[in-house]
């Protein structure tokens, strides 16, 4: 550990080893390891594997984590230097390219590669629930630890070549999605081909794109954990998923030290990002900021942070692209048997789940912009209250919600039956407005983590949902068997769960004026 290549890695790892943060993150994945295996030994009567729906929902929870994170941690390794105008800094000692990307991801990548190894012990305990093998185990993990070589050298070759940790996050996200969807997506568009008779299905060109997708169907760990959650999973543990991520995670990193160089030569000003503002002299000025308006706070942040009338109008064109595409691949498995109030519910359902992606990015970003640029302080000193304050930045996040919404009006127009009937369920349901309230819920939580952690806001409200979900939801299921051994229903459990939630959802939005002054002062 004396080579110059390992300084910054050695002085990472032992930075990482005493932070707070490692350690409360080790603290839930063991409170939650400990609550699943309780909800198992609960279920063991009712299931016949119960040691399988333990491994299973462990080893998926795992998954998705290592993904959020390579979204944010693994992909905020470069670019965070850039935005702090550190890496000029870093430049200028005699640390190479080599040394200063080992330092600054590879640490983060055995970091996290220790975290997911500190759990093998206790799934072990699945083994004694029963349902499944030591085999099974053995090859989840690998292929996990595969996963995660393979995603962090991927954020770090788009850490390299982005400026901003969000384009490196969003550039990782796209090359990710690809991987597990192309297989799938490459396979049917040739079935399309072939079924339009616009190639043959013997043709060496078919033959040789099947081959290239199913070697990439081959290579997804997401289809590898697929299979080992099956009974009688007898394949090796390192196949050709493990082999193939640990080579194109090696691979990746060479493309991000050969390009390191090249886009670290010169180092800019961070700034916020106005790319999808129209300039003033341009013909299409209409679609431009234009003059601030009465509220001038609305103004700039639907025009600055929701990007304006031209992200609103790429929000619709993909949103209805998105519905087009799902409502053609249904009209070519139902061989043409579907309907516009099918179109209705498919543009109901796209919508409501573009909405919630909006809805997410704007709770992140509406306090944490102003926190990341240091402009806070500047617009508190303004003649309003904090809460006023606060409206008036929700006020210019409400338009960046029309797209949405209007796609979602259109598929009430086409289906207004399956709305209506759905509408009526969740009002007579109790259960339906304890979704509502955890929506509510979850975004005043991040909207408050935002104004306290630096990056992985949302991260952190996912583990802190999914935590607090699993231990809230024993207890209610609990409660739930007890009313109804007595002869009783559920709906004053319900009505306590919104009376809690909403007290909670009250308490967060009243921190989260304490915590905009405090930020301010500081």
């Amino acid at each position: 550990m004396s080579m110059p290549v390992m300084a910054l890695f050695t002085r990472a790892l032992r930075q990482e080893a005493r932070l707070v943060r490692t350690y409360l993150i080790r603290v839930g994945l063991l409170v939650f390891v400990l609550f699943a295996v309780m909800s198992a030994q609960a279920q063991a009567a009712f299931v016949g594997a119960p040691g399988l729906m333990f491994f299973g929902s462990l080893v998926m929870i795992n998954f998705f984590f290592i993904t959020f994170v390579g979204l944010g941690l693994f992909a905020s390794a470069i670019t965070e230097e850039k935005e702090e105008m550190t890496l000029g800094l870093l430049r200028m000692t005699s640390l190479s390219p080599l040394a200063i990307l080992f330092g600054k991801s590879t640490s983060r990548l055995l970091s996290a590669a220790l975290l997911l190894a500190g759990q093998f012990p206790f799934t072990i305990l699945a083994v004694t629930l029963g349902g499944v093998s030591m085999t099974q185990i053995l090859a989840a993990y690998c292929t996990l630890l595969a996963y995660i070589v393979f995603l962090a050298n991927v954020a770090l070759f788009c850490s390299v070549i982005c400026r901003r940790t969000a384009n490196a996050g969003g550039f990782t996200g796209f090359i990710i999605l690809a991987f597990f969807c192309a297989p799938s997506l490459g396979k049917m568009s040739l079935d399309g081909l072939v079924w339009l008779n616009v190639i043959s299905a013997a043709s060496l060109l078919y033959g040789l794109f099947s081959g290239l997708f199913l070697l990439m169907g081959r290579a997804s760990p997401f289809d590898k954990l697929i299979r080992i959650m099956r009974t009688g999973f007898s394949e090796p543990a390192i196949d050709f998923q493990v082999i193939s991520n640990i080579l194109l995670g090696v691979v990746f990193f060479l493309l991000a030290w050969a390009l390191f160089d090249l886009c670290t030569r010169q180092q800019k000003q961070a700034a916020p990002a106005r790319a999808l503002l129209v300039k003033r002299t341009s013909r299409l000025r209409i679609l431009g900021a234009g003059r601030a308006w009465r509220c001038a706070l609305a103004w700039k942040d639907f025009f600055f942070l929701s990007g304006g009338v031209v992200a609103a109008a790429i929000k619709f064109l993909a949103i209805g692209l998105a519905v087009g595409i799902s409502f053609y691949i249904a009209w070519t498995v139902e061989g043409g048997r579907v309907d516009l109030e099918f179109a209705g519910g498919t543009a109901m359902i796209v919508s409501l789940i573009t909405l919630g992606i909006e809805l997410v990015a704007c709770g992140t970003r509406i306090f944490h912009e102003e926190l990341k640029w240091k402009t806070l302080p500047s617009i508190m000193v303004l003649p309003f209250s904090p809460g006023e304050l606060a409206y008036r930045k929700l006020l210019g996040c409400a338009p960046a919600l029309i797209p949405h919404l209007a796609v979602f009006a259109i598929g009430v127009c086409l289906a207004p039956g399956p709305f209506f009937e759905t509408l009526g369920e969740m009002l007579t349901e109790m259960w339906g407005v304890v979704f509502v309230v955890t929506i509510v819920l979850f975004l005043h939580v991040l909207v408050y983590f935002s104004l306290i952690v630096k990056r992985w806001a949302l991260l952190l409200t996912i583990g802190v949902f999914w935590i607090g979900g699993m231990i809230f939801g024993t207890i209610i299921s609990i409660l739930s068997m007890m009313m109804i051994s007595f002869g009783g229903g559920q709906d004053p459990i319900a009505v306590f769960t919104i009376m809690l939630f909403t007290a909670l959802t009250i308490w967060i939005h009243f921190a989260i004026g304490w915590r905009l002054r405090k930020e301010a002062g500081a």
